[in-house]
């Protein structure tokens, strides 16, 4: 019988130490970044792919413009800060790093397949039982000095340092639980989603990074999880290429949300009488509701195999 391709794929286990699986799964585990130090050779499935190690050869095959982050030193007036993030083709990208500049690749699952198999064992890992946006596997490479400002992600992370030195600043979020979606402190109301801007209020927007971070230097090897909507910042200490495997699991709300959305697809009056009913409606349905209804789905046999979804 031939191996097993789950084999050759990163599990959770490996991603998340020192906490165990069933504190991840069960206890509180994945409230909290985690941190494993090893070898790289660990990963040989990371080993595997030479355009992660290779930015020449990894801008050949990304057939999209790649966004820049601009370093510090480069960002002293308002209008070097509007360009922080701007996209470029991605030889012009390539020569902004040798200058000093960020490179951030996202979706390389869109023209690596070969990673693709690592971001299903993960959500299968986590019980994930739906995706709010299609798991993405990112690739970050930054020259000495350059880094990322301080903001928060509303998606899981798993980053692996393939390369050199960073220094990561995590922090965690009092302001906001739950984000819809990303933020940093170089935001403005302008640039920040609809939806985020709802969901933060008129409470104050940090533009530094707040509270007492935790400092973390990552080398070659290193395993980081941080989980959603955590502050954090980075420095490269050695140029660096690090992997990010983000996962989005839409929360609970959303699955609920969704089944009943399915069992009322029909448009409704607007008069007090029928929404009285449709209240009613709504109350019957969720008291009728098994769990496997809401765990049935392309994921669901998974989940009733003893694994506990993952819960934002």
């Amino acid at each position: 019988m031939p191996p097993s391709r789950e084999v050759h794929t990163i599990g959770l286990e490996r991603l998340i130490r020192p906490a165990s699986l069933d504190d991840f799964r069960e206890g509180d585990a994945w409230r909290y970044p985690q941190l494993d130090r090893g070898p790289l050779t660990r990963f040989p499935e990371l080993l595997a792919i030479p355009e992660l190690f290779d930015l020449s050869r990894l801008a050949a095959v990304y057939n999209e413009p790649v966004p820049v982050w601009m370093p510090a030193r480069w960002l002293k007036s308002a209008a070097h800060r509007g360009l922080y993030g701007t996209f470029f083709e991605p030889e012009s990208a390539l020569r902004l790093h040798r200058l000093g500049a960020t490179l951030f690749f996202p979706n390389v699952e869109r023209f690596l397949p070969v990673v693709r198999p690592l971001l299903a064992r993960l959500e299968r890992d986590l019980g994930v039982v739906e995706v709010h946006k299609k798991s993405v596997f990112n690739v970050f490479a930054s020259a000495p000095g350059a880094g990322a400002v301080a903001h928060f992600d509303p998606e899981i992370n798993f980053a692996v340092q393939l390369k050199g030195k960073k220094r990561w600043w995590i922090s965690d979020n009092t302001q906001i639980q739950f984000a819809p979606s990303a933020y940093s402190v170089i935001d403005t109301d302008a640039t920040m989603s609809p939806a985020l801007r709802i969901a933060w209020g008129s409470a104050p927007r940090p533009k530094r990074l707040p509270g007492k971070p935790r400092v973390i230097d990552v080398d070659e090897g290193s395993a980081l999880y941080f989980p959603a909507g955590c502050w954090h910042k980075t420095k490269t200490l050695e140029e660096s290429i690090h992997v990010v495997l983000a996962i989005w699991p839409k929360s609970w709300l959303g699955v609920l949300s969704s089944r009943l959305r399915a069992s009322f697809p029909q448009r409704v009056g607007g008069t007090p009488v029928q929404a009285a009913r449709l209240s009613e409606r709504v109350a019957e349905r969720i008291a009728a509701l098994r769990a496997e209804e809401l765990v049935d789905g392309p994921r669901g046999r998974r989940a009733r195999s003893g694994r506990r979804p993952q819960v934002q």
